[in-house]
Formats: structure tokens, sequence, C-alpha cells
């Protein structure tokens, strides 16, 4: 379909509309700020909210203009923010043009591959990497994808899988180690900052099996007493992942 062609139809069937006293209007530029337009007369035509709207919905089929996207999925109340609906347009007109398969061989080069992995190291150790993690959860929080997404990604991930055994054997290696240290440090960090709150570690509970035995040979009769005892912040269940797996010092024994 020609866009360009059916936007200037669209632009001369509504240019001397009547409105009737009171409705209201909008100006828009016939051809776009960002295109060279102007604020002359010839260059701009009163329009109704919904066919502005439209006018730059044909902008941008018409000529792949960021700011014409933009333009548009704002009027239509689809995004509310504007970083993200420029970038979304420039991806799109990067793929549509082209471009993106022309610069995506200069990101495979050697130089720019340890370049990248400089700079993710450099995100790991400064704590970077979690920061940015977060907030994309938080993006994505209450969202939901559609069953061809999920289907679509599961076969990227199980390609990718199959195709970096060795490398994907090696990365698992790694989380685990890394969840290990993490692990040990948070314990040695509770015992070591303990707030001691003695009445947990005198209450009885009827509910568990087990004792709960701390690395100091403390015992508590459930879980989140022994929580409750070193810190008001610790999780109960990280000391109960803790003593059933008798990590760290913690272990777990039937009661008497």
């Amino acid at each position: 379909m020609n866009y360009e062609k059916l936007y200037f139809a669209f632009i001369e069937k509504y240019r001397n509309q009547h409105f009737e006293q009171g409705e209201y209007t909008e100006s828009h530029h016939i051809v776009p700020r960002h295109a060279g337009g102007d604020d002359s007369k010839d260059n701009l035509i009163v329009l109704s909210y919904r066919q502005h709207c439209f006018a730059h919905r044909l902008l941008w089929k018409a000529y792949k203009k960021a700011s014409d996207y933009k333009a548009w999925i704002l009027m239509s109340r689809q995004e509310v923010d504007k970083v993200i609906a420029t970038h979304k347009a420039l991806g799109k007109r990067n793929v549509e043009t082209g471009h993106l398969a022309r610069i995506r061989k200069l990101a495979n080069t050697p130089s720019r591959q340890k370049k990248l992995a400089e700079l993710n190291h450099h995100k790991v150790e400064t704590g970077l990497l979690d920061e940015y993690r977060l907030l994309s959860n938080a993006a994505w929080r209450g969202c939901s994808h559609t069953e061809e997404f999920k289907e679509r990604k599961s076969l990227q991930m199980k390609k990718w899988a199959t195709e970096n055994q060795e490398h994907y054997a090696s990365m698992i290696e790694k989380s685990v180690a890394l969840k290990k240290e993490n692990s040990k440090s948070l314990s040695e960090e509770v015992i070591k900052n303990a707030q001691r709150n003695e009445e947990y570690l005198h209450k009885t509970s009827s509910k568990s099996l087990n004792l709960f035995v701390s690395p100091e040979g403390l015992e508590f009769q459930s879980p989140i007493y022994a929580a409750k005892y070193y810190s008001e912040d610790l999780d109960y269940w990280v000391v109960e992942n803790w003593c059933k797996r008798a990590q760290h010092g913690w272990s777990r024994k039937p009661k008497p």
C-alpha cells in the first residue's frame, strides 16, 4: 500500500472541513517539523483528535520516522513512556530498512566481543548487573506473554543450549558456585551481626518434628524462631534450607 499517497489524499479530504463552534480541534503540521516543515498557514491543517492521531500513523507508515511513530503511540495512548516508544520506533525502522542486518556484522568482530566481555565483567563487579536485572523484572511485573511468544522464546533457548552445551554447562557450574559462596557469606554475616532476641530461643512449637541447630550449637524448635533470634530481617526459609542441607554449620535433628 502506498501510504504516502494515502496520507496526502487524507490531507486533501479534510483540509477544508467545518467544525461546530466549541468543538475540540488540533493543528497538524502537514510536513512535520522534524522533516523541515514550518508553522506557515499552508503547512497547517485543523483536525479532530482522532484524525490527528491517524495522520501521524499514516506518516509513520509512509516514512518510518521515529518521531511520527512516537507521536502516534502517545496520542493513541498505547504507551506512556516516551523513551520506550522512541526505542521501539527506531528498532522497527532499523529492521525494516535493513540497517540492523548491516550493523550486526560490526558487532560480531573479535575486538567488539572483547569490549563487551570487559563491560559485562565490570557490571558484575560493580553490582550494576543486579541493579539492571531488578529494574528489568520490575518493568515486566504484571505483564503476560502470548503463547506464541513463549513458544518462540523456548525454541530459541533450546537451540542456543544445544549449540553451546559446554558453555551452558560452564555457566550453570559458575552460577551454582556463586550461589553457594553468597549463601556462606550470608550465614557468616548472620552470626557475626546477630541481634540475639532471647525470647525466640526459649519458644516452643508442636508443628515441627525437628530441632534446628545453628553453627553456635543453639537449638530452636522452629526455623522461624531461629531466624528471628538472629535477625528480624532474615527469612525463615533461608535458615530452613541451611538446616535441611546441613550447610555452613547449620543442621537439624529429631526432637527427643
